[in-house]
């Protein structure tokens, strides 16, 4: 998912239903950070994580680790990126409400 290049994002959103009007480096920005939560929780927990995890508890342990090791402007767009990964999901009918929304 995470490849260099506008044409890895352009086939995973057209694979997975999801259509956005972000520029496409916005995108592979997205897919980057979205696979580094997946990457995290890996490492984390020793397994890949599945849809029921993506919580509130879950998202807020990855963002109270990413805290001290990024940014502001990168928290900032870590959370957009997971909020953008929450409406796909919703959109793709794998979870009926996107937690990064109140």
């Amino acid at each position: 998912v995470g490849g260099r290049g506008g044409t890895r994002s352009d086939e995973f959103c057209e694979r997975c239903g999801m259509s956005t009007k972000r520029s496409t480096a916005t995108e592979r920005r997205y897919l980057r950070e979205a696979g580094g939560f997946l990457r995290w929780y890996c490492t984390t927990y020793g397994t890949a994580m599945t849809i029921q995890e993506f919580t509130p508890a879950t998202i807020e342990r990855y963002f109270a680790w990413c805290r001290p090791r990024t940014s502001p402007s990168t928290q900032r767009r870590q959370h957009s990126a997971l909020r953008w990964f929450g409406d796909w999901l919703v959109q793709a009918n794998q979870i009926k409400r996107n937690p990064l929304k109140s």
